[in-house]
């Protein structure tokens, strides 16, 4: 099998040299460059399997090659050497078609071995894809052989059988020939047909790595064993002409140069897998037929172990590349799901804006009244702070399932609460509906009061919506809708039932599918949406349908224990205790800087805003402020660069970070920027306060500490 060529680009020599070495010696062709246009001069040759290429070069960069190389030869895996500095460019470049970076100074460059031997297997199994079912197949057909010789073998196979680990298998089989030999040396070595190395895997009375008594395929005793597929019985080494006598200084003490050696090929399908090696007999008796044949029938044995072993191997990395496949579908799949989602999602937050709109439009109206009535004031500004807090938990659910963040721990919610939440909320969704068909649709509650049921609130809204949607869109001609809840049985319950269209047994079994609709336009989201919710706060769904005579969709939850569940009460600090703190304000939004600049100040605190981190920095001395609350996501200067500056320049002042962004700060950037706290948006509640108040005590604690 010829060499893999290996392109080297580098403008350190040194390195250079040192890989082209290196990875001579493991048996690559390899060829060497300072440059990209050097490199670019070996590309019109025959192909590369792999190359290595650094980043940074002079003139061009690596990347500039990556491309040129990908353009030329697609089939060639390239790997981008890269310092710490610029790993966020290597992972562009993987993003370009690479196949992986390694980051320099090399810790031991056995690492650069792995990921090239990582990137020339993945290139091989690319390119033997088409030959890799027909080949799986006649493999599985002989590992099936394989199983039923095993019922035939000797003890001593079925000692071997009982082995787990293949290494153990292998040392085993290697004690046992020394033992029945009476020999001081006995090896077992593989072949790896990439290399054409013999590999010794196993061995007893020789030291030292095993790498010193690996051979080329042909060369010495067990290689030419190998290359013939033959045994061989040597009685005299000195006198032998098959007997390579050139000096080999790496194996002086090996059993190459034994006096009397006995060397059989472990072979399978005419195909050799390695070979068994025995020599240093302990009684001085020669090597006679009989030793060859008894080695050449433990062989066989060891041969099916092997191929079965390799059988594995073989079906684990094509496995491992289906199983890549498949995440790129996936993957592909869940970028088509994004757009699906975002309509959904538009249809959902028009929703909350109309009751936003709607709510505020009647406040601002009852405030123009002479008798206006604070209480229903008040209950349309719950209402508008409501539907902005389901909005933002939206946007979290979003992010998280594109991150597939771990559930979080969920507590103890009002289900009669939610209910109402959900029917108040999702309010307009109906009377739209019944004033665009001309068609009343009713919607009633018989709720069982003081039910509790441990989840998250927000997300029982949202599946107690989808189902309010559904029925809704159930009901072409109007209706009624029920909700009921009840707790029987060792569950809380809460069920949706319309008088619409209903279902077939076809259409309830495939509710809960992705992307599975009745209705035309839809999207097929909903119910897999609820389902999902349920699923993830502890609860099951059960549906009951018929044809034309509407449905019931039953959210079944276990009834919590009462005892310990309930987050504590959270004692609010009243405004006269609170501590007045001097803060210094930075969002580049004007609207949200000055609603938090005005929330603060009505809560005793002094506000400096800025609309930048530059702005802000000049005037942020040692002392000025007691809190830095600063945007992470602005233009010019980051949150996190400020937060830096701002703690070099006042490294007593605590930094509050306060972020809509979707990717959630990593613990490195956080400790590194010196971030003492981060709130999600919106926070303009007693989470903002609190945290506030916190970081002004710490920072007085700190300042009596020094003093």
């Amino acid at each position: 099998m010829a060499k893999q060529r290996v392109l080297v680009v580098d403008d350190e020599t040194t390195i250079c040299r040192v890989l082209q070495r290196f990875l001579t010696k493991r048996g690559c062709d390899v060829t060497g460059a300072g440059s990209v246009e050097e490199a670019v001069g070996h590309l019109g040759k025959e192909p590369f399997a792999c190359a290595l290429v650094d980043i940074v070069l002079p003139g061009r960069s690596g990347l500039s090659l990556l491309a040129e190389i990908k353009e030329r030869s697609s089939d060639t895996e390239v790997v981008m050497m890269t310092s710490h500095a610029s790993v966020s460019t290597a992972l562009e470049a993987i993003r370009n078609g690479a196949y992986d970076y390694l980051t320099k100074p090399f810790e031991e460059l056995d690492e650069v071995w792995i990921t090239l031997r990582r990137a020339l297997t993945n290139r091989e199994l690319r390119l033997r894809n088409g030959e890799l079912a027909a080949e799986t197949q006649l493999q599985n057909e002989q590992l099936l052989i394989g199983l039923k010789r095993q019922a035939a073998l000797i003890e001593a196979g079925r000692a071997m059988a009982s082995f787990d680990s293949f290494d153990e298998l292998l040392d085993f089989f290697v004690g046992l020939v020394a033992e029945e030999l009476d020999v001081e040396r006995a090896s077992l070595m593989l072949l790896d047909e990439d290399s054409e190395i013999l590999r010794l895997v196993a061995a007893r009375g020789i030291d030292g790595p095993s790498e010193d008594f690996n051979v080329m395929l042909g060369e010495g005793v067990a290689g030419k064993v190998a290359l013939e597929g033959k045994p061989l019985l040597v009685r005299d080494a000195k006198s032998d002409p098959r007997i390579d006598r050139e000096p080999r200084p790496d194996l002086s003490d090996s059993f190459v140069c034994a006096p009397i050696s006995l060397t059989v090929p472990i072979k399978s399908r005419n195909r050799v897998l390695g070979v068994i090696n025995a020599t240093n007999r302990r009684s001085d008796a020669e090597f006679d037929e009989g030793d060859l044949d008894f080695l050449a029938g433990m062989t066989g044995q060891l041969a099916v172990a092997v191929e079965r072993a390799r059988q594995v191997d073989q079906l684990s990395r094509a496995y491992i590349s289906l199983q890549n496949a498949q995440e790129q579908l996936l993957f592909s799949e869940r970028n088509k799901a994004f757009s699906q989602i975002a309509s959904g999602v538009a249809h959902d937050f028009n929703n909350t804006l109309s009751v936003i709109a709607g709510r505020t439009e009647l406040a601002m109206l009852r405030l123009k009244q002479d008798d206006t009535d604070t209480g229903e004031v008040t209950m349309d500004l719950e209402l508008i702070a409501k539907a902005a807090m389901q909005s933002a938990e939206t946007i979290r659910r979003i992010q998280q399932f594109t991150r597939q963040e771990p559930k979080k721990d969920g507590r103890l919610v009002a289900l009669d609460r939610v209910v109402r939440d959900a029917v108040d909320i999702n309010r307009p969704k109906w009377e739209s509906q019944a004033g665009r068909i001309r068609a009343p649709i009713e919607v009633t509650t018989a709720l069982t009061p003081e039910l509790s049921v441990l989840g998250d609130p927000n997300d029982l809204i949202q599946a107690l919506s989808n189902l309010i949607f559904n029925a809704v869109e159930a009901m072409p001609d109007g209706g009624t809708i029920a909700i009921r809840s009840g707790r029987e049985d060792g569950a809380t319950w809460v069920e949706v039932t319309d008088s619409g269209v209903g279902m077939d047994a076809t259409q309830i079994k495939r509710l809960f599918e992705p992307y599975f609709t009745t209705k035309e336009g839809g999207h097929g989201l909903g119910t897999s949406i609820v389902f999902g919710i349920v699923e993830r706060n502890g609860g099951k769904i059960l549906v009951q349908s018929e044809l034309g005579r509407g449905t019931t969709m039953r959210l079944e939850f276990p009834n919590p224990d009462e005892t310990g569940k309930k987050a504590p009460e959270k004692t609010c600090v009243a405004p006269e205790q609170r501590r007045v703190a001097t803060i210094l304000l930075i969002d580049d939004d004007r609207h949200v800087r000055e609603t938090y600049r005005c929330y603060l100040e009505l809560h005793g605190h002094k506000v400096q805003a800025f609309a930048s981190g530059a702005a802000a920095l000049e005037c942020l001395t040692a002392d000025g402020f007691d809190v830095v609350l600063t945007d992470l996501a602005m233009p010019g200067m980051s949150g996190l660069e400020f937060a830096t500056q701002a703690r070099a320049k006042s490294p007593k002042t605590p930094v509050i970070m306060v972020t809509g962004c979707v990717d959630p700060i990593s613990a490195a950037d956080r400790e590194d920027a010196g971030i003492d706290r981060v709130l999600a948006k919106p926070c303009l509640n007693d989470g903002l306060l609190e945290a506030i108040d916190a970081c002004v005590e710490d920072r007085e604690t700190v300042t009596a500490n020094a003093d």
